[in-house]
C-alpha cells in the first residue's frame, strides 16, 4: 500500500526547459545547470565589479526533484505524478499536481503534451482508467470538474464559465456550490473535457 507521511504532503519539483531557438540565435548563455547526486539546480549569475571586470556568482538550490531538459514528459510523470495517481486510485486519497512558472517556461507542454509525447494529463488519465479496469469494481465511475479561480472568483470551465461559490462544511472541507460534474468514460474523453475548459 502506498502511504504518504505529513512530510510528503507538498513536494516541489523543477523541470529545466531547453533554450529556445530565439535564445540560441541571440547567443544567450545557458545559466541553469542540472546534475549531481542530489536533486540540485545551479543558477549562474553573470555580474560586473566596479572596475568592470566580469565574474560569475553561483546560486545552488535543492528541490524534491530536479529534471533536466533531456527528460521526456513520460519521465516527468513517472518521477513526479504516477505515485500520486496510484494513491488516489488505490487508497481513495486526494492529490493535486499543478504547474507554476512564468510565460514560456513549459507549463502547457508538460501538462498538455505536444505532437510527439503526451503530457501529464493524458498519462494520468490513462493510468486512472487502467487501474479502474484492473480493479474490476462494478459501477466505479470517473467524474471531472474543471474550474478557474480568477480575481478571487470561481468559474466553472465546463459550464460556460458559470460563476460558482466556495463553501466550507463542518469538517473544514471546501465545497464549490454550482460546480458541475461530468461522467468521463475514457482518457480521450477526459482530454476532450480539458480541451473544452481551456
Amino acid at each position: 500500500a502506498i502511504s504518504f507521511s505529513a512530510s510528503d504532503r507538498i513536494q516541489v519539483c523543477v523541470r529545466k526547459r531547453p533554450l529556445s531557438e530565439k535564445e540560441m540565435a541571440g547567443s544567450q548563455a545557458d545559466v541553469i545547470h542540472v546534475g549531481g547526486a542530489e536533486p540540485a539546480l545551479k543558477v549562474l549569475e553573470y555580474k560586473k565589479r566596479l572596475d568592470l571586470s566580469e565574474y560569475v556568482e553561483q546560486h545552488d538550490f535543492i528541490f524534491d526533484e530536479v529534471l533536466s531538459e533531456a527528460c521526456s514528459n513520460k519521465d516527468v510523470y513517472q518521477r513526479t505524478t504516477r505515485e500520486l495517481v496510484e494513491y488516489v486510485c488505490k487508497e481513495a486519497g486526494k492529490a493535486t499536481v499543478f504547474a507554476y512558472g512564468q510565460t514560456g517556461a513549459g507549463k502547457t507542454y508538460t501538462m498538455m503534451g505536444g505532437k510527439s509525447q503526451p503530457g501529464l494529463y493524458m498519462s494520468a488519465a490513462q493510468d486512472i482508467f487502467r487501474m479502474r479496469d484492473q480493479a474490476e469494481r462494478d459501477g466505479t465511475q470517473v467524474y471531472a470538474s474543471f474550474f478557474e479561480i480568477y480575481g478571487g472568483k470561481i468559474f466553472d470551465l465546463l459550464n460556460s464559465r458559470h460563476a460558482c461559490v466556495k463553501r466550507e462544511d463542518g469538517r473544514q472541507n471546501v465545497l464549490i456550490r454550482g460546480l458541475t460534474e461530468h461522467v468521463i468514460s475514457s482518457a480521450e474523453e477526459l482530454m476532450q473535457a480539458i480541451g473544452w475548459g481551456h
